[in-house]
């Protein structure tokens, strides 16, 4: 849920002592109050040009400015107007910073209070809305308030991305009434509209409060300090960002020469993606992890590489210089929950016991910390919270009167806990999605991701689950294979990475009570039992087994040959997407143990050594896997003694007689552990692949290719089989059907099943490769005609004619 839809309003009085309160007479930075200094009566005409200003302008941005920085009623400040208008539909608004007048900061280096000049209000339904709730009518309005309401929100994001901050501090001026509005990562606090020109006292208090804040009272992070042009910091960063010829290349397969273990070389992708990060934007800091002998880490960033503004934990990636060692390192800072810190552990602590037991394909630990004193503070105000919480001042009975909270649901922790964390790890890693090349290397890639799982789950002493399996979590980490002397190969394994959201073991000794339904995982993978029953189930092994069938179907098909047709595709990524609903097929699938069939009817496949089209062993994989996720399904939803197949039932159609049953709870029993998925995979990995099963990124693919033109002359069909011409005449009125072989029937387990003959059809030609990647492999081996290609390419040439497709077979 976005920030900007968790909105607590407070009293006026509250807000100013909770966060602007007045400092001690002797403080440092104390100045005195303006009102001692300046005349009454020039402070009034001064208020009088800006009651003016307001009756002649929509929006009092020019005369709201001059008011401030004409009486100097921020000392050491000034209110400077961005010219640019945020938004088409609202000509008349404006963005303005009062920033701090120190000339040797860059501008994104400055602490700001953020102001915005608006024709409307758009926390207007805040004064109506609780007491009206049910008689509540939207006017017309409140479109234009709403994008009023995003841009801040947006502009709030932009302010968290470009500098490291606690919390970021808005005032809303419409017309003669102004807003103060706290934003953190949990919602936003908002006070009641005031009136700044009823009392010429009120503008003068409310920047002289402003400007005696220390940069910490105004939101800034104190453990993020600017490295400015000139420092020494600076040099070194500009230095590491240059390409240089030795560094490695990140290709499975390449061979380095020299030393790997030379400091100074580094993946030549680690280096281009740091570059990028400081191209982007002049910003540069110095991050520091205070460490338990109250000492502390620091590293050095640009712009995060990837960052997430949809939720509370506001997770930024950054390509991190360590400055002990100088290298690369992978640093993350996120907000992470703190409701549940007697139950899950921090990432860092996760990791840590994973080194210490020498779990593989698991980053490496090199320091990670709470930075102390940031929790952000809107859950604190909440009508329901409770009145002992500390650090906030309880006002009287009126103040507290004046506390509404829009999203109401604290006790389901709609506003959720949350504290400011940093963590970082010795690995880079490289996108799954941007470097997948075959079927076979991901299900190796499986293989690895799935052991480091297993090696958490038997951790002794505290057994934990990921609770988060996704494409952006299992990642893909280049190492070293040596050779022979002074020679290595690059080796990819898989890294599953972004264990926040670790949970226990339901069998460990452990309260899970506080975590069921407030898991925040990947919902799309998540399996079909957890999804519809996370208020009351346990994430067990056999869930995160679910979760990596869904991810790796999910990849498999946007990435591998299918013969699905382009429009289904998109419709099944899309709802293999989907997190707001569990989709039917999906329930399906495990409840009937029919992952091929229905709605979605395909295979995976791929092109042999001499370009016929044969299908991918990953299907099995699918399928048996599918087949112990429905036993799971059948134990805990059957009565006790229900009895299933031995062998997913397309696996046995084969007319070989009636497969062996068994007790669902016998097959249920393999996914208490990980030992069969891991055989299941190296028995996959053990049969014959394709050579060519990648076709790229289907998933912006708009529309199906033109289907292929017919031949010009009648061509002569060799039965592989039979080894007998099959010849294809044309007849008057009437084209003759081409007749299917064994040899033409694509997997094993379909070679018994009867088809009926296609529609009369004109023989076509075979088509070409389908991705640059097939063009390469083309060239080197000749095009041959083979039944494979040629009856699938009848396949398009039928559809394209008749505007029906065959009836389909039980898919294996």
């Amino acid at each position: 849920m976005r920030i900007s839809s968790k909105w607590i309003r407070i009293s006026y009085s509250r807000f100013l002592s909770t966060f602007w309160p007045i400092p001690a007479r002797y403080a440092t930075g104390y100045r005195e109050n303006p009102l001692r200094r300046t005349s009454p009566r020039g402070l009034a005409h001064k208020l009088g040009e800006l009651s003016k200003g307001i009756r002649r302008e929509a929006v009092p941005t020019e005369s709201f400015t001059r008011c401030v920085n004409d009486a100097r009623l921020a000392h050491g400040f000034t209110l400077t107007v961005d010219p640019n208008t945020p938004s088409a539909h609202l000509s008349e608004d404006r963005w303005a910073f009062l920033e701090r007048d120190v000339k040797t900061k860059p501008d994104w280096a400055k602490q700001k209070v953020l102001f915005r000049f608006s024709e409307l209000d758009p926390f207007h339904h805040l004064d109506y809305y609780e007491e009206n709730r049910d008689d509540y009518i939207l006017d017309r309005l409140d479109y234009y308030r709403k994008i009023v309401l995003d841009d801040i929100t947006a502009k709030v994001q932009d302010q968290w991305l470009d500098q490291h901050l606690t919390a970021v501090f808005v005032v809303i001026v419409h017309e003669s009434t102004l807003r103060l509005t706290r934003w953190d990562r949990t919602g936003v606090l908002v006070t009641d509209n005031v009136n700044y020109l009823e009392n010429s006292e009120f503008l003068p208090e409310l920047f002289w409060r402003i400007s005696v804040l220390t940069d910490e009272q105004l939101g800034w992070d104190p453990t993020a300090t600017a490295v400015l042009p000139g420092s020494t910091d600076h040099a070194l960063m500009e230095r590491l960002r240059e390409a240089r010829p030795d560094d490695f290349p990140c290709e499975e397969g390449s061979v380095i020469d020299g030393d790997v273990d030379d400091p100074s070389r580094t993946f030549a992708f680690a280096r281009k993606r740091y570059d990028s990060c400081l191209s982007g934007s002049e910003a540069r800091w110095r991050l520091s992890i205070p460490l338990e002998d109250g000492t502390s880490h620091d590293f050095l960033v640009g712009r995060p590489f990837s960052h997430d503004d949809s939720g509370e934990r506001n997770g930024r990636a950054y390509i991190a210089v360590d400055c002990e060692t100088g290298g690369f390192v992978f640093l993350k800072d996120a907000w992470r929950y703190t409701y549940d810190s007697g139950v899950r552990l921090r990432e860092g602590q996760v990791l840590a016991r994973l080194n210490q037991a020498g779990v593989p394909h698991v980053p490496t630990l090199v320091c990670e910390a709470d930075l102390p004193g940031q929790s952000a503070r809107t859950r604190d105000f909440h009508p329901k919270a409770p009145s002992q919480r500390t650090g906030v001042p309880q006002d009287d009975d009126a103040d507290e009167e004046t506390a509404f909270a829009v999203e109401e649901d604290y006790e389901n922790g709609a506003l959720r806990a949350v504290h400011h964390y940093r963590v970082v790890v010795r690995e880079l890693c490289i996108d799954l999605r941007e470097n997948l090349k075959s079927g076979r290397q991901l299900m190796t890639l499986l293989k690895n991701w799935i052991t480091a799982h297993a090696g958490a789950a038997t951790l002794e002493g505290s057994p934990l689950l990921h609770g988060d399996i996704s494409e952006g979590n299992c990642m893909i980490h280049p190492i070293f294979k040596k050779t022979s002397p002074g020679r290595h190969v690059v080796q990819w394994e898989g890294m599953l990475i972004d264990w926040e959201l670790n949970t226990p073991l339901p069998d460990a000794e452990v309260n899970l009570t506080s975590l069921f339904g407030k898991i925040m995982k990947t919902w799309q993978y998540a399996s079909v039992a957890y999804s519809l029953r996370r208020l009351v189930k346990k994430l067990a092994i056999a869930d995160d087994m679910e979760s990596f069938l869904w991810m790796t179907l999910y990849i498999a098909v946007r990435f591998l040959r299918t013969d699905f047709s382009f429009e289904t595709r998109k419709v099944f990524l899309e709802e293999l997407q989907r997190h707001d609903r569990v989709p039917g097929w999906k329930c399906r699938t495990i409840t009937k143990d029919e992952l091929w069939g229905g709605e979605f009817d395909f295979v995976l496949q791929g092109r042999d050594k001499d370009y016929g089209l044969i299908d991918s062993p990953i299907n099995d994989f699918f399928v048996e896997l599918v087949h112990l996720c429905h036993a799971v399904y059948l134990r805990d939803n059957m009565p006790k003694g229900h009895k299933m197949q031995l062998r997913p039932p397309s696996a046995d159609d084969t007319g070989a007689g009636p497969c062996e049953m068994v007790y669902c709870k016998t097959l249920a029993r393999k996914l208490d552990d990980h030992t069969a998925v891991l055989e299941l995979i190296d028995d996959v990995l053990s049969k014959e692949w394709p050579l060519i099963d990648y076709v790229g990124d289907q998933l912006g693919v708009s529309r199906e290719p033109e289907p292929p033109k017919p031949a010009e002359e009648p061509a002569a069909v060799e039965d592989e089989k039979e080894n007998k011409p099959v010849k294809v005449k044309a007849a008057k009125g009437k084209k003759k059907a081409v007749r299917a072989t064994p040899a033409t029937r694509r997997g094993k387990h379909r070679a018994a099943a009867k088809k009926p003959a296609p529609p009369a059809r004109s023989p076509v030609k075979c088509p070409g490769p389908q991705s640059e990647h097939e063009e390469k492999v083309a060239a080197e081996n000749p095009l041959k005609r083979r039944r494979n290609p040629l009856r699938q390419c009848q396949k398009v040439n039928v559809t394209a004619q008749s505007g029906e497709r065959p009836a389909k077979r039980r898919r294996h």
